[in-house]
């Protein structure tokens, strides 16, 4: 505003600039909000809940998640006479390494991935004992020819992804995590009392209860199927796609015969609609 108050024009310019910057300010914030909604809603609809029910969901969780950012801990600094929200803070110190974890979930999924088809080349050629040569070939590089190296991609991606993945990021996780550490241990003040916003207790708190939420969520989630989204009209088989030919892969409108998924002991089938996005 003090910009604005500056340009040319009198009160009436002024005005008009301010409150048009400020109106495409805030739409861009809502335009970029629709990619980090449907992020949330797509896994809800992946798993058989309408798009609508989905979007109600994400939509109400996410105000409520927000009222403490916008109601709690707004202090004043005492050298600048400037308010800030305490609570972001804090959240920023928490979740600032977050995505470090995020991604090592992620590696985690594909190196147990890789381990798994590995055993079950095994038992297919029926042999036994580990041979570090037969892991790279037929367990190390699966997740990237069944998944990513398909024949339907403008990319194909060489051995170098497998170094990556195996190598590479665990080095980066350790180094960058190390150096988090070890930077809050030897530079925050009493960095173990979980009261501390600057410290660590406080973030393998909030870790440790998020990992065990998503740990139980998973538990349910396993036992139901997924759907893929497979554009009305395509002529590609689901089977013929990553992941297609496992039982628990289905496509929008077909029915899952599993059993019981109320989880009432039943054993009733239903079908499970989910949308197209």
């Amino acid at each position: 505003p003090e910009v604005f108050a500056q340009a040319p024009g009198g009160p009436i310019v002024q005005l008009a600039m301010v409150t048009m910057f400020f109106l495409a300010l805030s739409f861009a914030a809502l335009t970029s909000m629709i990619s980090t909604v449907e992020l949330c809603v797509r896994n809800f609809v992946d798993h058989g809940v309408e798009r609508s029910q989905a979007v109600g969901f994400t939509g109400g969780a996410l105000f409520l998640f927000g009222i403490p950012s916008a109601a709690l801990w707004i202090l004043m600094d005492e050298s600048t006479g400037v308010a800030f929200p305490q609570f972001l803070e804090v959240q920023d110190h928490i979740w600032g390494y977050g995505l470090m974890f995020s991604g090592l979930f992620i590696a985690f999924s594909i190196w147990k991935y890789g381990w798994n088809r590995y055993k079950v080349w095994q038992d297919e050629n029926d042999i036994e004992g580990f041979d570090f040569r037969d892991y790279l070939d037929n367990g190390v590089s699966s997740f990237r020819d069944d998944f990513i190296n398909t024949g339907d991609n403008d990319w194909w991606i060489g051995k170098w992804w497998d170094y990556i993945m195996y190598l590479g990021f665990p080095i980066m996780f350790t180094v960058l995590m190390g150096s988090y550490f070890i930077d809050v241990i030897f530079n925050v003040d009493d960095p173990w009392n979980p009261g501390n916003p600057k410290g660590i207790s406080i973030v393998l708190l909030f870790w440790g209860f998020t990992a065990a939420v998503f740990i139980l969520l998973n538990r349910w989630l396993v036992s139901r199927p997924l759907y893929r989204n497979v554009p009305e009209g395509a002529e590609v088989p689901i089977d013929t796609l990553p992941g297609g030919e496992d039982d628990m892969i289905l496509q929008v409108g077909d029915i899952w015969t599993g059993g019981d998924l109320d989880g009432d002991g039943s054993g009733k089938d239903r079908v499970l609609v989910a949308e197209l996005a």
